[in-house]
C-alpha cells in the first residue's frame, strides 16, 4: 500500500490561516460599505420625502425632546431647525395640553397602551409668535437600539375650519331668510283649508301645499340634524309615523321627474300592491324618514334607464321593517366601495353625493341599517332596515 499524501490544514498552516482571515475581513468590509451605502440612500430618500412633504413631520425621543424637524414644520410653527432641535415638544402646544401630553407619554412607557397613537386627532397647536391654531395630528412610535421614538405628522387645518365656519354661517342665513316665506305659504294653505267652497281636488292641493311647506321647513333644519348625527349627539324623538303616507307624499313630489323618463313607480306592501289609504306605523321622526326616502327614490329615478320600473317595497319582518328601493340601473364600479360616503357621485349632472350619505346617517340614528346590492342582471337594490318600535333610552350607534 502506498502512503496517503498529507496536506496541511488551515488550522495547522499559519500562512493559510492569515490568508483566510484577510479574505473574511475584506468580505466583511465590503458588506459594511454596501450597508452604509444603502443606509445613506435610505436617509437621502427619507430626507427628500420629509423636506418636500406638505405636512409637518416631527420626531421626539422618549423624553419628549425634538430630534427631527422638517421644512413644513418650520412653515407651520415658525421655528427653524436650529431653534427647535433638542427643545421639548410641549413648546408646540398650549399650556392646557402640556400636562396631559406628559402624562400620556408616561402612561405609554409604563403600560404600552396607546391612547392617541395610531389615531388621527384634532387639537390646538401653538406657533412661535404665540398664536394658537387648529391642527390634525397623527402619532406613531417605534423602538431602536437607541430607545423609543415618537413621530407626529401634523396638518394645519386653519383654512378648513374657516371654510366650515363660513358654510355654517351661510346655512344659518339661508335658513333664517327662507323660514319666513315658508311659514307664510303654510299659513295661507291652512286658511284655504278652512274654506267651505273648495272642491275635493282643490282641498287636496291645498293640503299638499301645506304639507310641502311644513316639509321644507323641516328640511331647513336637516343640515343641523345631520351635523349632530355625524357627531353622534343627535337625540331622536320618535313618534308614530304612517310610512305609507310618507311614501305617497314622496311619490307625488317626484311625479314629474319620473314622467320625464317615462318611469313607472310600483309600490308594494308585503309583496302586494300598496294601498295609499292603508296605515303602516313605525316609530320615527317623520321629516327624517321622508328626507331619507325622498333622496333614495330620487337617486333610483336618476339611475334608472328610461321606460323602466322603479319599485318601492315595504315588508314587515317583526321587529323590523324593510324598505327596498329597486331600479334597473347599475352602480358604477368606481364608487361601489364608497357608495354611502360623503360627496361620492358618478355621472349625475349637479349631483352632490350627499343623498346616500345622509340616508345612512338617518337610518343609523333610527337604530337601523342600510345596504345595497348591484349587478347587471338584477339592477340595484338599496335596502333600509328600521325597527318598528324604537328601543327606549338607547344611544345612537
Amino acid at each position: 500500500m502506498h502512503d496517503e499524501m498529507a496536506f496541511p490544514s488551515p488550522q495547522q498552516d499559519p500562512e493559510l490561516l492569515v490568508i483566510d482571515q484577510e479574505r473574511d475581513i475584506e468580505h466583511l468590509r465590503r458588506q459594511c460599505l454596501a450597508m452604509e451605502a444603502k443606509l445613506r440612500d435610505s436617509e437621502e430618500k427619507f430626507r427628500f420625502v420629509s423636506e418636500t412633504a406638505v405636512d409637518a413631520i416631527i420626531v421626539t425621543d422618549v423624553k419628549g425632546d425634538i430630534t427631527f424637524w422638517n421644512n413644513a414644520a418650520k412653515k407651520i410653527f415658525g421655528y427653524t431647525e436650529d431653534e427647535i432641535l433638542g427643545k421639548p415638544s410641549s413648546i408646540l402646544m398650549p399650556q392646557r395640553y402640556q400636562q396631559r401630553h406628559d402624562d400620556g407619554i408616561e402612561r405609554y412607557l409604563k403600560t404600552g397602551e396607546p391612547h392617541h397613537i395610531g389615531n388621527t386627532v384634532e387639537v390646538e397647536g401653538l406657533r412661535k409668535n404665540g398664536n394658537e391654531f387648529p391642527l390634525e395630528l397623527s402619532l406613531s412610535t417605534w423602538t431602536t437600539n437607541k430607545g423609543i421614538f415618537f413621530a407626529g405628522i401634523i396638518r394645519d387645518i386653519s383654512e378648513r375650519k374657516r371654510l366650515e365656519r363660513l358654510n355654517e354661517d351661510v346655512q344659518r342665513v339661508v335658513r333664517h331668510d327662507l323660514k319666513s316665506p315658508l311659514i307664510g305659504i303654510g299659513g295661507f294653505a291652512k286658511l284655504l283649508l278652512k274654506s267651505d267652497n273648495l272642491s275635493d281636488r282643490e282641498n287636496e292641493w291645498a293640503t299638499m301645499i301645506y304639507d310641502m311647506s311644513k316639509d321644507l321647513l323641516n328640511r331647513l333644519s336637516l343640515s343641523r340634524d345631520i351635523f349632530k348625527m355625524e357627531e353622534n349627539t343627535y337625540e331622536l324623538a320618535p313618534k308614530p309615523v304612517n310610512l305609507i303616507q310618507v311614501i305617497k307624499s314622496v311619490d307625488l313630489e317626484l311625479h314629474e321627474p319620473a314622467e320625464k323618463k317615462n318611469i313607472v313607480r310600483r309600490h308594494l306592501l308585503n309583496t302586494h300592491p300598496m294601498d295609499f289609504n292603508e296605515e303602516f306605523l313605525i316609530d320615527a321622526e317623520e321629516h327624517l324618514i321622508r328626507s331619507m326616502i325622498d333622496n333614495l327614490v330620487k337617486n333610483a329615478l336618476e339611475a334608472s334607464p328610461a321606460n323602466e320600473i322603479v319599485t318601492i317595497s315595504v315588508s314587515c319582518r317583526n321587529p323590523n321593517v324593510h324598505i327596498d328601493i329597486h331600479n334597473q340601473g347599475t352602480v358604477p364600479e368606481d364608487i361601489r366601495e364608497r357608495f354611502f360616503e360623503r360627496y361620492v357621485t358618478s355621472g349625475k349632472s349637479g349631483g352632490t353625493g350627499l343623498g346616500t350619505y345622509s340616508a345612512k346617517l338617518i337610518a343609523h340614528a333610527h337604530h337601523g341599517d342600510i345596504l345595497f346590492t348591484t349587478s347587471e342582471n338584477e339592477g340595484t337594490h338599496v335596502v333600509v332596515t328600521l325597527p318598528l318600535k324604537q328601543p327606549p333610552n338607547r344611544p345612537n350607534p
